[in-house]
């Protein structure tokens, strides 16, 4: 399993992109964030991804945090996962998304692919949480 940790200065989010197996991602959120809800119940057969926020009401955390996985690397499954991203991030912080919204809404996924895409070609084995403060 490979694994990119990132820090949003704006929003002031955590997010970890993971690339790996169903069960390497299920090990990740039980053992890493303290994930508490059921495990099963996140129907990881036949997904290539998903977007999950770590938050109080389902993990040992303060705070919230967000976690891509994708079962291999296909960018169609990046941005489709994302937009998700961008939906709960906005949510959690209360940035309204209509259509008056869609230029931020956009940019903001712009960002993360961005980001996501570049950190991932720059360090392909992946990157801890201390190397992200280090930026």
């Amino acid at each position: 399993m490979k694994q990119w940790h990132f820090f949003d200065k704006v929003y002031r989010t955590w997010v970890v992109y993971i690339i790996g197996t169903p069960k390497e991602f299920t090990d990740f959120l039980v053992k890493d964030t303290g994930y508490t809800a059921p495990v099963e119940e996140l129907e990881l057969e036949g997904s290539s991804g998903m977007c999950i926020n770590i938050c109080p009401d389902n993990a040992n955390q303060p705070a919230s945090s967000y976690v891509i996985w994708q079962r291999k690397y296909e960018l169609g499954c990046l941005v489709h996962e994302l937009t998700h991203l961008t939906m709960m991030i906005f949510e959690h912080k209360s940035v309204a998304i209509h259509w008056e919204n869609t230029e931020a809404f956009a940019y903001y996924t712009e960002f993360w692919f961005n980001e996501i895409t570049r950190t991932k070609r720059r360090l392909p084995q992946g990157r801890l949480p201390a190397e992200v403060m280090k930026v």
